[in-house]
Parts: C-alpha cells; sequence; structure tokens
C-alpha cells in the first residue's frame, strides 16, 4: 500500500496490487471548513486522475463534516463528473459512526445518476475489498 497524502482531514492511498484508491476521513473534518472540502474533494479526484484507479474506498467511518444541499450539487456538478471521464467503476463507501454526515453522504452520493458507477456502503472494509474485486 503506497501512502500518497497524510493530510489534516484525510489520507490517501493506493492499493498497487488491486489498483485501489482509498481515502481515510479523520475526525478532524468536524472542524473543516467549505473551502477546505472542496480543496480534498479536488485532490482525492487529482489521485485519482494519477493513479488511474477504477475501484475507490471512501473510508467515512469518522466523517464528522455535514455537507448541505449546495455542496452535494456542487460535487454533483464538479467532481462526480471527471470520475464519469476517467470511468471510476466502483466505489465502496465505508459508513460514518455519525448519523447526520452519513445521511448527507448518501444524499451527496444520490446526486450522481449517469449510473456510470456503481456504490455500495459498508462497515468492514474487507468486505468493501472483496466487493471491489468481484468477489462477493
Amino acid at each position: 500500500m503506497r501512502i500518497l497524502r497524510e493530510g489534516k482531514f484525510k489520507s490517501s492511498f493506493f492499493d498497487e496490487e488491486n489498483q485501489i484508491f482509498i481515502d481515510v476521513w479523520n475526525e478532524a473534518t468536524a472542524d473543516m471548513k467549505l473551502d477546505e472540502f472542496r480543496e480534498e474533494l479536488q485532490i482525492q479526484t487529482n489521485f485519482i486522475i494519477q493513479t488511474g484507479a477504477k475501484l475507490l474506498i471512501l473510508d467515512t467511518t469518522n466523517f464528522r463534516y455535514s455537507i448541505v444541499p449546495e455542496v452535494q450539487e456542487w460535487i454533483a456538478n464538479h467532481i462526480f463528473p471527471q470520475w464519469v471521464e476517467i470511468k471510476v467503476a466502483k466505489v465502496a463507501i465505508m459508513v460514518s459512526s455519525e448519523l447526520i454526515p452519513q445521511l448527507s453522504i448518501e444524499q451527496t452520493i444520490e446526486e450522481e445518476t449517469s449510473g456510470t458507477f456503481k456504490t455500495f456502503y459498508f462497515d468492514k472494509r474487507e468486505k468493501a475489498i472483496d466487493w471491489l474485486l468481484g468477489k462477493i
């Protein structure tokens, strides 16, 4: 597993063996500002482009930021189209332990309507990897 970045709000990794991009958000997201969140999403997308990953794990277990509807729409208009263009195939999301952030994540994912990539929610990373690799 190659470390791509260890930041204030999340760490990014690339599993070269399985070609999986992994983002692990941390509890500092509780104090994250809107511009910081947008910057983190663009950094995330840049790493996905650089690695050529088509399989993603977004570990939001410790994610504490609530994504408001305007930002959900921004993601749908600015981030998801980039994912579609680079042909992301599957996105495994590790569920947040906090209800409101988890609901905002789910609402954001629902904004993606192209059907280009599949999304599923998991509570264990091993299950997420198995799903991404087509083992379950």
